[in-house]
């Protein structure tokens, strides 16, 4: 999550194939708190660390629920 950081503008966040969180990676860490990575947003935002949880059946019964982003 490093080269995110360091290269890009904005970020979003899918968690089980839903769109949770979009914003800078400054505006994303300050909701955590100070001294964070976004590793640490990631987690937060999705329950569970970069390597846990979830598998493909998860994301696809998840995308088989209606669903809208505005």
């Amino acid at each position: 999550m490093e080269e995110v950081d360091a290269l890009c503008d904005r970020v979003g966040i899918l968690h089980r194939g839903r769109l949770e969180k979009v914003g800078t990676p400054a505006e994303l860490k300050a909701e955590i708190g100070p001294d964070v990575s976004l590793d640490d947003v990631f987690a937060k935002i999705a329950g569970a660390g970069v390597d846990g949880g979830g598998n493909y059946g998860d994301v696809r019964q998840e995308r088989q629920r209606p669903w809208l982003i505005v």
